[in-house]
């Protein structure tokens, strides 16, 4: 049996404030394939985005474990755990706010392959290459984020997310700041770079619809909790949970 590129077991994430403890996560168990893409779909507060950094250990979580490739992420250090934020990256909704808005795209795009040692001239290069791979101009590159539109700087933001070449691609919300045209078109050049690179892509978003166009199999989540999953077509045909048919209606 192949072994998961990502294996959740178990994982438990709360936040505490003040004598109210809050349940973000709960209980979570799934993996992801090597290739394949695994959406997540749920409300605002149903635990998506919290699960998704804890994963980066953006979070820390109470119980459980992230198996990433075969590894405890928790008990990686220093050399091994650079290597796994290298293999990981994760492309936000709002596109503009994860750039230095002081600094151009290019050099926003080729920081990693900076601190990874290669020169400027490697890293304009790659720079270019990247941003041709995203479908757009290598002239992008001396732009800031505040003078391209949204769907431009989101794909500068994939652009820098595929710079050091990760195995695996978090998109949290990455098309719902997006126009339906930009949002199909982002969708579009996923689907792409997935089959040209062999990513693998959790996708995060609050759209079933979106998800089923999209992706593998799907998780919904409720209340921190996966309510079910399976793969799109089926929890649409036949959900199992009344929080599923919510989502479904809400959809119509």
């Amino acid at each position: 049996m192949t072994k998961p590129l990502l294996e959740v077991r178990g994982l438990s994430v709360r936040f505490t404030r003040g004598a109210t403890t809050l349940n973000a996560v709960e209980s979570v168990h799934f993996s992801l394939a090597r290739h394949e893409t695994l959406g997540v779909v749920g409300g605002s507060g149903s635990g998506k985005s919290t699960l998704a950094r804890a994963i980066l250990q953006l979070v820390p979580k109470c119980a459980g474990k992230i198996r990433f490739d075969g590894q405890e992420i928790g008990a990686l250090r220093g050399r091994t755990l650079r290597a796994y934020y290298q293999q990981v990256q994760m492309v936000f909704q709002q596109p503009a706010a994860s750039f230095d808005p002081r600094r151009t795209l290019g050099d926003g795009i080729g920081e990693s392959l900076r601190t990874n040692g290669c020169t400027r001239r490697e890293r304009e290069a790659r720079v270019a290459d990247l941003l041709v791979q995203c479908g757009l101009a290598p002239e992008i590159a001396r732009r800031y984020p505040h003078e391209v539109s949204g769907g431009q700087c989101q794909r500068a933001a994939i652009a820098r997310a595929l710079a050091i070449q990760p195995q695996l691609l978090i998109c949290d919300e990455a098309t719902s700041a997006l126009d339906v045209t930009v949002q199909k078109q982002i969708l579009e050049l996923l689907a792409d770079l997935r089959r040209q690179t062999g990513l693998a892509i959790l996708f995060i978003s609050h759209d079933l619809a979106l998800v089923q166009e999209f992706c593998d199999r799907a998780l919904v989540m409720h209340n921190g909790r996966i309510a079910e999953q399976g793969t799109p077509d089926a929890i649409i045909q036949q959900p199992q949970h009344p929080y599923t048919q919510a989502l479904i209606d809400a959809a119509l």
